[in-house]
């Protein structure tokens, strides 16, 4: 019988039933985004650093000693393999640099999983040849057979490409460094290495922590390290699906809010039937059973639907979301059952806390009630104890001082950012009521009777309410996720352009003799301001899980004149700069000195080779360069303590065109190992990087807002059902049709504005607390109040709750009083 009347109704109720399925379906497929986004970021992140360093665990470099560096392999049991490789960078074509790796090709085979590289090559893999990738020929524009000529230490060589490979493993595009596979014995003559390598990955059988200690101690004069470093690709991943996290969370709430809302009219529609299993004998629990059982289905239903709905997403998100400079990687999408898993039971989840007030608040009525649909009117009270839960929930997010969280911040504040938007919702209530006093007292005074009866009809009936706190959580969500987007993109240039007082970049590494580097420029003819700085990559802080991407020396002197120096207390700058010359002093960023949980004037050990060196922090500054993960340190004290291979670059300011300098510089610096880019060139360049996510974020965010839709659409049709009455009465004593539709759009406006303003208010206090989440995940984001979003985000309001007024604007015209009563 209970199945009986499910089917039944769920047929009979098909557009209602649609919505309570595609409102599931939503859930579940965000959820299900936001899991597999991360899966997907972490495999295209993985894939690409596995190009560097394949399946091996750890990496074994030359530490820099000479002009040419090289070691020898001891061959050892106690690894699964140590295969040794000789690199050497080289230019083509100008300014083009590439990587010639020196490789066996059964050794490419085994640490990149290539399959039937040897078989496919053969013998004719020695002398002056190279394997390709195929995105190199057709970026050059050439075919297998071709001869290509590059620049080694400044010498030419010709190579015949003799095969090329599809973009994987070694061959990805990853829009760095491309790699060109030449014979090893081919390089190791060129450079006079014997049998000795510059590179060596090496494979554990069982990898423990005892690993890298016995190959530091076996390879004394080497740098030895993890291949890939877990805690950088988490990082990482967090970066780019942090906002998939919250937007599932609004979602989530949003989507409690519109079906419980259909749920009030379900258990309504219900009533006659509760009476009837009451009457038979059924207790209250088995009744409560019966209706969130209803719940439960159209959840299942939705799970199977959207099962097949996220295949499709998630392919698409793939597409919108890759870089272009990773188009060609090939990524297989893996669907794993934790995917499909945990969506389901959130949905199902959902659907049964949506159920449960409305369902309580009918099976505690009489039979009697029950049976004849009797309302239990009671006079409508705001209550005093909902209205201090719901501000204790709205401060607690904006004033609760972080510092007192020393672990788990980001669960805290997922919390923060919950209890942020329930009591946004719990409030609203409230903020209506007192919007709708102040307007009817205006309105009254200046005799709007028909705007005083719209003020009216908001403040008494419940169905605008819920649809307020839909508008409420939707648009402050399109205001949060515009906001993000926005400020990222003024952030990179902030980055870039407000930051960098200089036009371009010139990066190489410090086999490059700074002082050619420097002499070409100046031959240029064009008249440049220049500083270099040097900075080495990869730094564990001991004792710790974090590490420094990046460490990069200070000259006090001219540092400043280059770079804005953003400190995070007031400091002079000259004062701390000259600091750093006194010791082993380091500035770091503030959101390292929160990761760290220390202080300005704590210690810190940071790991240079095989040594950890103490260092004295002197001061913190809010930068997003390297994600926040950088180190400032005096010149003195870096030529000291970094032992291994370092870079530079120099910050190029040019008094001329600064277009037309950088193509000159391009062209003398063509036959160097080094990288040219213009400021503003980097700028697009880091944004590109993240322009299919925010692109992918804005729709996501334009679906909300169509939910949103949808559930006031049915909010506004069951509250047009619940007032014909209502309506022939006013217009049987001489309200007019246009003054009828009139009033509906007055409300309709009101309600749309009061929305929209609560709205601005929630996501500009969204954009308060989630750099605190961003935070909490180890990067570091400013977002500012945008006056014109905000303009934007009340517009929105007035305009959504519009459309769905204009339906019943078109259904009062068709009212038929006579027929309406005589039905009564």
């Amino acid at each position: 019988m209970i199945y009986k009347i499910i089917l039944r109704n769920a047929v009979k109720k098909k557009i209602r039933t649609c919505l309570i399925v595609l409102t599931l379906m939503f859930v579940m497929c965000i959820t299900f985004v936001t899991i597999g986004a991360s899966n997907i970021t972490e495999k295209v992140v993985l894939e690409t650093s596995k190009k560097y360093s394949g399946n091996s665990d750890y990496k074994i470099t030359a530490k820099e000693k000479s002009d040419y560096l090289s070691f020898n392999i001891n061959q050892n049991n106690n690894y699964e393999y140590i295969i040794g490789f000789v690199d050497i960078k080289c230019t083509y074509e100008k300014n083009n640099v590439l990587m010639l790796r020196g490789a066996e090709l059964l050794d490419v085979e085994r640490v990149w999983e290539i399959n039937n590289l040897n078989k496919q090559i053969g013998d004719s893999f020695n002398g002056n040849v190279a394997i390709v990738s195929d995105y190199f020929l057709d970026k050059y524009n050439i075919t297998v057979g071709s001869e290509i000529t590059v620049t080694v230490n400044g010498i030419n060589s010709k190579l015949k490409i003799i095969g090329a490979m599809k973009p994987k493993g070694l061959f990805i595009n990853d829009g760095e460094l491309e790699y060109v596979l030449v014979p090893r014995d081919y390089l190791q003559t060129r450079l006079g290495y014997d049998n000795r390598v510059n590179i060596a990955f090496v494979k554990v059988y069982n990898n423990n922590e005892n690993s890298l200690a016995d190959l530091t101690n076996e390879y004394p004069d080497c740098e030895v390290e993890y291949s890939i470093i877990q805690s950088n690709i988490d990082t990482a991943v967090n970066i780019q699906t942090s906002t998939y996290k919250i937007l599932s969370l609004i979602v989530i709430i949003l989507s409690i809010v519109i079906i419980m809302s259909i749920f009030k009219v379900i258990s309504y529609e219900r009533m006659a039937d509760i009476a009837i299993i009451r009457s038979l004998g059924g207790n209250k629990k088995r009744c409560n059973r019966i209706l969130i059982f209803e719940g439960v289905f159209y959840s299942l239903v939705a799970s199977v639907l959207g099962s097949i709905v996220e295949i499709a997403s998630m392919y698409a998100i793939v597409n919108v979301t890759m870089p272009e400079s990773l188009s060609n990687l090939d990524i297989t999408i893996k669907f794993l059952p934790i995917q499909f898993i945990l969506p389901c039971i959130i949905t199902i989840g959902v659907a049964v806390i949506s159920c449960i007030i409305p369902t309580l608040q009918i099976t505690k009525r009489s039979i009697k009630n029950l049976l004849f649909k009797i309302e239990e009117k009671k006079k409508r009270k705001l209550s005093k104890i909902k209205l201090i839960i719901s501000l204790i929930f709205v401060l607690i997010p904006l004033t609760f001082d972080r510092n007192l969280i020393s672990s788990n911040k980001m669960l805290f504040e997922i919390l923060f950012i919950s209890m942020l938007v329930i009591g946004f919702i719990l409030v609203t209530e409230f903020v209506v009521y007192f919007c709708c006093e102040a307007l009817r007292y205006i309105f009254g005074k200046l005799s709007k009777d028909i705007a005083y009866i719209s003020i009216q009809n908001i403040k008494n009936n419940v169905n605008f309410v819920t649809d307020i706190k839909l508008l409420v959580v939707s648009l402050a969500c399109f205001l949060l996720t515009f906001s993000v987007v926005n400020n990222v993109e003024d952030n990179v240039s902030d980055l870039y352009r407000d930051n960098a007082k200089f036009d371009a970049f010139v990066w190489y590494e410090s086999s490059e003799s700074q002082s050619d580097i420097e002499n070409l420029i100046n031959s240029s003819g064009y008249s440049y301001r220049m500083y270099t700085s040097d900075f080495s990559y990869g730094h564990d802080i001991c004792n710790t899980e974090f590490s420094f991407e990046k460490i990069q020396s200070v000259d006090s002197t001219i540092y400043y004149e280059f770079w804005n120096v953003n400190l995070s207390e007031n400091i002079d700058v000259n004062e701390l700069l000259s600091k750093l010359n006194k010791g082993r002093n380091i500035i770091i960023t503030k959101v390292m000195l929160e990761r760290l949980n220390i202080n300005v004037g704590d210690s810190i050990d940071v790991m240079f080779g095989d040594k950890c060196i103490s260092y004295k922090v002197i001061g913190a500054v809010d930068s997003l360069n390297s994600n926040g993960n950088n180190g400032y340190i005096s010149d003195k004290y870096f030529f000291q303590d970094v032992n291994s291979v370092y870079y530079k670059d120099t910050s190029l300011y040019s008094e001329g065109d600064s277009s037309e300098s950088l193509k000159m510089l391009k062209n003398i610096l063509s036959e160097k190992k080094v990288k040219i880019m213009s400021v503003d060139e980097m700028q697009s360049e880091n944004y590109e990087s993240y322009s299919g996510i925010y692109f992918m974020l804005k729709v996501l965010t334009v679906m909300i807002l169509v939910l949103c839709l949808i559930g006031m659409t049915n909010n506004r049709i069951v509250n047009f059902i619940q007032r014909k009455k209502l309506f022939c009465i006013e217009r049987s004593i001489g309200m007019s049709k246009k003054q009828l539709a009139l009033m509906l759009v007055l409300e309709a406006i009101s309600s749309g504005f009061v929305g929209g303003i609560i709205a601005m208010i929630l996501g500009n206090m969204l954009i308060l607390v989630v750099p605190y989440f961003i935070k909490s995940i180890g990067q570091i984001m400013s977002i500012n109040i945008s006056f014109m979003l905000s303009c934007i985000c009340v517009g929105l309001g007035v305009i959504l709750s519009t459309i769905t007024s204009i339906l019943l604007v078109q259904k009062s015209f068709k009212i038929s009083i006579i027929e309406e009563i005589k039905q009564e």
